[in-house]
């Protein structure tokens, strides 16, 4: 795979693809025409396949210490490099002079709601939706999931119902890593807040926004009888997919920091280590 992601890196290097490739189909950027949406819809699939991967479990206190120790978590990690360069790239190249401020608007328009879909579809592919456990306590949720990846919407609807100690925990987060570097790139442009950007005033959404409206309904459980407006609906649910994975690759350090993960053997702590520390913590956190 690393060829390949060098020759994407060397396409989005050439001036204005890097903008065209978020931008709406048929978007003419400095005489580069934005191909179709598949590009950056290929680019979301791959990312959103690497999102979460290579969980890990931790182990009890009532269980034994781990007898082998595989290095694929070395391997998961050389992966996440290898992508998250060519995604700095793309969006370190897209805003790039002239047509700045041309630039910018076709990206709202259609990137940036399409990554936000992305990652809310993504959350909510993992959502338990079992309505056999709405009567059933937390911990039996929990008890329930652990050796699955499936999680669950806390009863208050602001987060998530998980515990770092029972459930499998990821390190890498490549796509809601892609989303967060886009609206700050977006938003170093001008003094709006990175979210207000995706409602700019009552004009007619385009296709991404709709398809993103539509996921964060469908993550929060919110039928269309609900009072709630489309944009509440989609800052809470994109606050819950932008907090909830990195709290728990943050708690899961801490815990590993405290020998909590001690019968996971060294690989814990090698992998915290290699998330939380430079250089690689450059392109991982």
């Amino acid at each position: 795979y690393g060829h390949a992601v060098r020759d994407l890196e060397y396409i989005l290097h050439t001036e204005d693809v890097a903008a065209a490739f978020l931008a709406a189909q048929g978007t003419n950027i400095g005489g580069v025409v934005a191909p179709s949406s598949k590009a950056l819809e290929s680019w979301l699939e791959v990312l959103a396949r690497l999102e979460c991967m290579d969980p890990q479990l931790r182990r009890a206190d009532n269980m034994a210490h781990v007898e082998y120790m595989s290095n694929r978590w070395l391997f998961a990690f050389n992966f996440s490099l290898n992508v998250a360069s060519a995604s700095e790239i793309a969006i370190r190249r897209c805003l790039d002079p002239p047509d700045t401020t041309y630039k910018r608007a076709a990206i709202i328009h259609h990137g940036l709601p399409a990554v936000c879909a992305a990652l809310l579809k993504f959350h909510t592919s993992r959502m338990l939706h079992d309505p056999n456990t709405k009567e059933e306590s937390e911990e039996d949720v929990l008890r329930k999931t652990r050796n699955s990846q499936h999680w669950r919407l806390r009863s208050d609807g602001l987060g998530l119902n998980f515990d770092v100690t029972l459930l499998p925990v990821s390190l890498h987060l490549p796509l809601t890593r892609f989303l967060v570097l886009l609206a700050l790139r977006i938003s170093d442009e001008d003094d709006e807040d990175s979210l207000e950007i995706l409602f700019p005033s009552a004009k007619a959404w385009s296709s991404p926004l709709t398809s993103l409206i539509n996921s964060a309904r469908l993550l929060l459980s919110i039928n269309e009888q609900s009072n709630e407006s489309n944009e509440d609906i989609v800052r809470r649910a994109l606050g819950i997919a932008l907090m909830e994975p990195a709290l728990r690759a943050l708690a899961y350090c801490a815990h590993v920091s405290a020998g909590m993960w001690s019968r996971n053997g060294p690989i814990a702590m090698s992998s915290c280590f290699y998330y939380s520390s430079p250089p690689s913590c450059h392109s991982l956190r």
